[in-house]
C-alpha cells in the first residue's frame, strides 16, 4: 500500500472512528499517502456509517462539493 496509494488519482474520503479497535491513526496514515486525499474522525466505534448515520454522506459533500 505505502507504494501504491500515492499513485491514487482518485478523490478519497477516510471516515475514521475515534473509538475503532483500528487506532484512526493508521487511517490518517493512509489518507496521507494518497494525493488530496482527506480525511474525518467521528465519535464513534468501527462502524460510523451504522453509529453514526449521515456521518459519512456528510464527509462525501465535503469532497464532492
Amino acid at each position: 500500500l505505502e507504494r501504491s496509494l500515492p499513485e491514487v488519482r482518485l478523490p478519497a474520503m477516510f471516515v475514521l472512528g475515534a473509538a475503532s479497535p483500528i487506532p484512526a491513526r493508521h487511517g490518517v496514515a493512509s489518507a496521507d499517502l494518497i494525493p488530496g486525499a482527506h480525511y474525518q474522525i467521528e465519535e464513534c466505534g468501527h462502524l460510523p456509517w451504522l453509529e453514526l448515520p449521515g456521518s459519512v454522506r456528510r464527509a462525501l459533500d465535503r469532497i464532492r462539493a
